[in-house]
């Protein structure tokens, strides 16, 4: 993706501006992301990427762009698909990515994977030489592989 600093990746203001702006369920749901997120910063790094990955798995339905947004491709911000409560890969990745990068862990270690077969989207992140597959399931871990 993007280079941003992990300060500015998930701004607590800025959020609620745009989550208002967007509308719908965005408020609620942007508050619900803000408390996982200062929750998780007393955790891991495996307890960070569980706590991302079980927070938009339970918030977000995976739906096709052309269902999501009317597009045949779409990649919308971590608020807009919290705001619609669907999206397809790239939105989550896109909004777990932001949400790491925030936690300090991709600034540190910083390779993001992301692969999707359709409904079956699967992100990974390397942290600490640790390969961490994220799927809509679960977070697997595959230790000293690199």
């Amino acid at each position: 993706l993007w280079p941003v600093a992990a300060s500015q990746a998930l701004d607590s203001e800025r959020m609620q501006v745009a989550a208002l702006r967007i509308g719908g369920q965005a408020a609620t749901s942007t508050r619900a992301l803000q408390d996982m997120m200062n929750g998780a910063l007393r955790q891991d790094d495996a307890g960070k990427l569980a706590a991302v990955n079980q927070f938009f798995n339970r918030q977000v339905l995976f739906r096709d762009d052309t269902v999501a947004w009317g597009l045949v491709d779409y990649w919308a911000s971590p608020i807009e698909t919290l705001g619609q409560g669907q999206g397809d890969c790239e939105d989550y990745a896109i909004a777990k990515y932001f949400s790491l990068l925030a936690l300090g862990i991709l600034e540190r270690d910083g390779l993001w994977i992301l692969a999707g077969l359709g409904a079956a989207a699967v992100s990974a992140v390397v942290v600490s030489g640790v390969v961490f597959a994220m799927a809509k399931a679960a977070v697997y871990f595959f230790a000293n592989v690199l």
